[in-house]
């Protein structure tokens, strides 16, 4: 029973240890975590494609296939052969800066708490067709990519791009209600989704998520509680 004992309650100091004490801190497990899906659809041609191209009115004027963007989570960053160089080296200056602190995403401008939001998600977005370079040229045109985030359908889930050295203006995505969250683009970049701290395991599966270890924390407590209430039991019988 004693050796029992001493197993749980360090069990649960690790998982107490692992427990982020600030949101900001889940920015790690992004290092960890695979790059969010991208959506296919079947266009007007009957071909397959994951993005949408539209001007500065709004209207349709082409279509990505996926075999045209790329992808990649800080996880992948040195392990893709796809991503361009320069794409990679800023995707990681970036976590890094968002991972100790000297740079935050601009949750004022969004009107947003920053002690109440976490960073979901962090990845780069790179175009690799240049058949199509032209379409993103003239001012206001835009790109439609809708992803897979496994998130529950209210939810509400911010996306940023960070271009120029800086974050852009959060603005608030689209949750179609199915797991999936369509944004629109004006560049490819690294981008990073964000979401309410209250939100962190209501919906999908993130590495690191703050609410699933405080679950499991608190269940190896109860247990090990539960044990030590056994133990002097037994005690008092003998």
């Amino acid at each position: 029973m004693k050796k029992m004992m001493s197993v749980l309650i360090a069990l649960m100091m690790f998982v107490l240890m692992a427990t982020p004490a600030m949101a900001d801190e889940f920015v790690g497990s992004i290092g960890y975590k695979d790059h969010p899906s991208l959506v296919e659809f079947t266009g007007p041609d009957g071909q397959k494609y994951v993005g949408t191209i539209k001007d500065a009115n709004g209207n349709v004027i082409g279509y990505v296939g996926a075999d045209c963007i790329v992808v990649t989570a800080v996880s992948d960053v040195d392990k893709s052969d796809e991503i361009p160089d320069a794409a990679a080296a800023l995707l990681k200056k970036v976590y890094a800066a968002l991972k100790d602190g000297s740079m935050k995403l601009p949750y004022d401008k969004a009107g947003l708490d920053a002690a109440k939001m976490v960073i979901r998600d962090l990845f780069d977005v790179t175009f690799l067709c240049a058949e199509h370079p032209e379409m993103f040229a003239p001012k206001g045109v835009t790109i439609e990519l809708t992803f897979d985030l496994g998130v529950a359908k209210n939810i509400n889930v911010y996306v940023a791009t960070y271009k120029n050295d800086q974050w852009g203006a959060i603005v608030k995505s689209t949750n179609n209600g199915n797991g999936t969250v369509t944004c629109v683009f004006e560049d490819f970049c690294p981008v990073a989704f964000a979401v309410p701290v209250s939100s962190i395991g209501t919906g999908g599966s993130s590495t690191g998520d703050t609410a699933n270890i405080g679950l499991w924390a608190g269940m190896m407590a109860a247990a090990v509680a539960g044990i030590g209430v056994l133990v002097v039991a037994r005690r008092k019988r003998a």
